[in-house]
Order: structure tokens, then C-alpha cells, then sequence
């Protein structure tokens, strides 16, 4: 049993080393929060960047009247999240908390993965993990499971 054990760990290290999958570069302000936020990102030779767009209100204090974060790799681009069209568990629009927590390789593809705050609510939480093996057609990521929003905790 131990064999088989030792045996796998050397396996999976070894697939690890001979890995080319890496990121060159992430910008280091990784806030999207703001209208007109950037975040570049640098991996084999790719580059993609998350950048949040739209339009404020005429009114202080109210929902802007346009928001989204769309996410872009070489010619190809995606939004990923998108005022008009909330998501399950999205609720009001106050103070949003959006950043790039990951970027990298999760599901082992060696297409980018990201996990993001994508949260509306300043006092709420919600981690969203985009997987590029999750992707419909035409998509560069797909959302992995059912992302949850949690707040008050």
C-alpha cells in the first residue's frame, strides 16, 4: 500500500515539473470595482485582461445605469458579469467588491482559470470560479458550480 502511494505522490510531482503552464504576468491592482478598471494577465505567451466598463447615474447614490466585467484573451471576449442580467443570488447593487483572487490552471487544460469576487453588496461575499473546461461555444470560461452569496457573516 505504501508502495502505491510513494509510487502516485512521484507521479503526480513529476507531471508537475515537466509542466509548461505558467503565468508571466498579473497586474498588480487587481480591483474591478470601479467603471473603467483594468487587470492584464500574461500566461504562455497570451494576453487577457479583465476590465469593468459602463455608465454612472445622473443621480449620486444610485445603481449606475450601466455595469459589466468582461473578460478578454487575444481576440476573443466574454462578459462575465453584467448589471442587467443578475445572477442566482445577485441581489441590489451597493458598493460591489469585483477582484481577481486566481488566475491560473485549475482543471489541468492548460487554458486560463480565474476566481473572482463578484460580489454586488459591500457587506456580502460571493467567489465565482470560472473554468475554461466549462465554456460554451464561443466562450473563453464557463462558471463551475453554483456560486453562493453570502453576507452578514
Amino acid at each position: 500500500m505504501k508502495i502505491s502511494i510513494s509510487f502516485i505522490f512521484i507521479f503526480i510531482n513529476f507531471a508537475a515539473a515537466k509542466s509548461p503552464l505558467s503565468i508571466t504576468r498579473i497586474s498588480e491592482n487587481r480591483s474591478l470595482s470601479k467603471i473603467g478598471s483594468e487587470v492584464h494577465i500574461e500566461y504562455n505567451k497570451i494576453k487577457c485582461s479583465l476590465k469593468s466598463f459602463g455608465e454612472l447615474s445622473n443621480q449620486e447614490g444610485e445603481m449606475p445605469k450601466s455595469f459589466k466585467i468582461e473578460l478578454s484573451c487575444n481576440e476573443k471576449s466574454q462578459i462575465l458579469w453584467d448589471i442587467t442580467k443578475p445572477v442566482e443570488g445577485d441581489f441590489g447593487f451597493d458598493e460591489p467588491k469585483f477582484e481577481l483572487l486566481y488566475a491560473g490552471f485549475i482543471d489541468q487544460d492548460g487554458l486560463l482559470d480565474l476566481k473572482l469576487e463578484m460580489s454586488p453588496k459591500y457587506s456580502c461575499s460571493k467567489v465565482v470560479e470560472y473554468l475554461s473546461s466549462k465554456a460554451k461555444a464561443n466562450e473563453i470560461v464557463g462558471i463551475s458550480g453554483k456560486p453562493k452569496t453570502i453576507c452578514g457573516e
